[in-house]
């Protein structure tokens, strides 16, 4: 299936946040808990390591991560009507770490980050689009950083073996090396050629 920007019609429906809005944030502890079994959840906190949600939709595991690390988080997706929603459901919740840490936005960030987190995004792409993104999350990457792609219950086996496929050895003259390969996500690292 090839991902579009009208993908989804009801941007609240496509990222489960139906009910209220605490209902919307809470419903991103699944993934959000893949991502944080693997990763040094101290670190990240002490150090206030940035996190990217690529793909994130209305924002809804990029509150869930930015309340739980207290850190800089930005939540990017193509779709304006997300973004939009997403925006709404943050000003709402009226707390000062999501006003001060949090940023939902449909430009790719020229930043760079500790962490990029691709949830249940990639097995919507193919071709040149899936190339294009994998680019810009390894652009977004900063060496030595570390990239996450959580996948959906129905087609992990098949997704892992289709990202392993078509991972190309280098993105932009930077490597991805896979640390780990969990039962619901790939853990990547980007190192750049000299390092490698």
């Amino acid at each position: 299936m090839t991902f579009e920007l009208n993908h989804w019609d009801d941007p609240i429906q496509s990222m489960y946040g139906r009910g209220t809005h605490m209902t919307h944030l809470f419903a991103a502890f699944r993934p959000a808990f893949s991502f944080m079994e693997i990763v040094d959840n101290q670190k990240i906190r002490d150090e206030k390591q940035t996190i990217l949600d690529f793909g994130g939709g209305t924002g809804r595991v990029s509150m869930y991560l930015c309340l739980y690390y207290n850190t800089p988080t930005v939540s990017y997706d193509p779709n304006q009507d997300c973004v939009r929603v997403g925006t709404i459901i943050k000003d709402d919740l009226k707390n000062d770490h999501l006003k001060a840490n949090l940023e939902i936005t449909n430009d790719i960030p020229d930043q760079q980050f500790d962490y990029v987190l691709s949830l249940a995004v990639l097995e919507h792409l193919s071709g040149q689009v899936f190339t294009d993104a994998m680019n810009d999350m390894t652009n977004c990457l900063k060496d030595g950083g570390y990239m996450f792609l959580y996948l959906r219950e129905h087609n992990r086996a098949q997704f892992q073996q289709f990202v392993m496929d078509e991972l190309p050895p280098f993105y932009d003259g930077h490597t991805l090396v896979l640390l780990e390969k969990t039962g619901d996500a790939l853990y990547l690292k980007k190192i750049s050629p000299k390092r490698y």
